[in-house]
């Protein structure tokens, strides 16, 4: 029984224990979808099928209580090779405690890997990691309405950095990427002539090459339809975004491109040129 020699003697006691556990996130940006791994291994005894591993403590999410969060499943056998049909395709979260619920499909064999990542969606406000632990139960192979619990086991996430996040890959630390400084200012208020706007943004994350913002509000313009304007950095601080910025007349936005990567408390500077509008306009 549960792979465990000599298990069918009469009042047989074994204390199964973990041997060992991680768990890993992707995102740690406010709001973001991240993607939490958990890692476990027991090499003293099978999970029979139904046998259920929890972790807990997974609070500050923005994932509602379900019980069908979908699970991709990665784990291995002692030799490495693909064993990724032992967990059920979806577990159940429970959003205010934070406790995920993976559950056996099928026999979980001692000593293998288990694998198990679900998408959960990071919360609006900054937060460090919670305090996060696994229990388990595991049913009998008979069936019945009894369970062995295994001892809970305090589980700390791997810590590294992301976007110069601290902690980042740790599950649900959660940061608020914003602008810490942002200016801009024009070279004319007078109406319909051509005006140099000059704009300052100083980010407080690390920004990858790729990443797109954009700025609001450019209301009442007499510019061009919607399309690309160009940009003139100003030194070397302002070559870090596409040439091109794109103008939406219809959303008075304007979107960058970002070229080269940000970096957290660097000033950013650059400058583009509009046509001011033909009327007076706050």
């Amino acid at each position: 029984l549960f792979g465990i020699t000599g298990s069918e003697a009469p009042l047989f006691v074994f204390e199964p224990a973990w041997t060992s556990a991680s768990i890993v996130a992707t995102n740690p940006l406010a709001g973001a979808l991240t993607r939490v791994t958990v890692t476990f291994k027991m090499t003293s005894c099978d999970f029979p099928p139904g046998s259920r591993v929890s972790v807990r403590g997974l609070r500050g999410s923005q994932t509602g209580t379900t019980s069908s969060l979908t699970v991709a499943e990665a784990s291995t056998d002692g030799g490495g090779s693909s064993v990724a049909d032992s967990l059920a395709t979806s577990a159940s979260f429970e959003r205010e405690y934070g406790v995920l619920v993976l559950t056996f499909a099928t026999t979980g064999t001692k000593g293998y890997s288990f694998i198990a990542s679900v998408i959960l969606t990071n919360g609006e406000d900054t937060q460090d990691a919670p305090d996060l632990n696994m229990t388990a139960s595991l049913s009998p192979p008979s069936g019945g309405a009894y369970d062995s619990p295994l001892p809970q086991l305090d589980i700390t996430g791997a810590s590294s950095s992301l976007y110069g996040v601290t902690d980042a890959t740790r599950p649900l630390r959660v940061f608020r990427a914003a602008f810490v400084d942002s200016i801009s200012d024009q070279t004319t208020p007078y109406q319909a002539l051509n005006n140099v706007i000059r704009v300052t943004i100083t980010p407080n994350i690390n920004l990858p090459a790729d990443t797109t913002f954009t700025l609001n509000g450019m209301t009442g313009l007499d510019t061009q339809d919607s399309g690309p304007i160009k940009l003139t950095p100003s030194g070397d601080p302002g070559a870090v975004l596409n040439e091109t910025a794109q103008f939406n007349q219809t959303a008075a936005t304007l979107t960058f491109l970002v070229t080269s990567d940000m970096t957290a408390g660097q000033p950013y500077y650059f400058t583009f040129i509009v046509k001011n509008p033909g009327s007076l306009f706050d």
